[in-house]
């Protein structure tokens, strides 16, 4: 393995370590490019080497295997990275709507609230950027 992935692998362990001890949940690709420094693509090639060395220490072997280990870890970083390919082609009213109620966890009826608009009409946009986003395959 690369010098280059080692120090990717090392950093991005290093800052989901981090951030998992912080809130006691598993860190965002986002929120561990911006403690380690990263882009998200560093962040997605750190997490592909760290499978090619030795299991991290310190009982993250067990957090892993409950959550389906680094392949599944890593495939859901990738889809997280897709979505955001994906979210870029959106209206950015669709944007924020999608983050609202994704990101921030946000109900349709604050979202609404939020934008000036009645939650049915929320609903309806939403409804057209999930079909957007997963509507069409690349």
């Amino acid at each position: 393995m690369s010098r280059t992935g080692r120090d990717l692998a090392a950093a991005v362990e290093a800052a989901a370590a981090d951030l998992t001890a912080e809130s006691g949940a598993p860190p965002t690709v986002d929120a561990i490019a911006d403690r380690a420094g990263l882009d998200e693509e560093q962040v997605v090639t750190g997490l592909r080497a760290r499978r090619g060395l030795a299991p991290p220490a310190g009982g993250h072997d067990e957090l892993l295997e409950a959550h389906g280990g680094w392949d599944d870890a890593i495939e859901q970083v990738e889809r997280r990275l897709d979505v955001g390919r994906r979210l870029e082609e959106l209206d950015p009213r669709s944007q924020r709507i999608v983050a609202m109620r994704f990101g921030l966890e946000l109900s349709q009826t604050e979202i609404a609230e939020r934008l000036g608009i009645s939650q049915m009409h929320v609903s309806r946009l939403l409804r057209a950027a999930l079909e957007q986003l997963w509507g069409e395959e690349d």
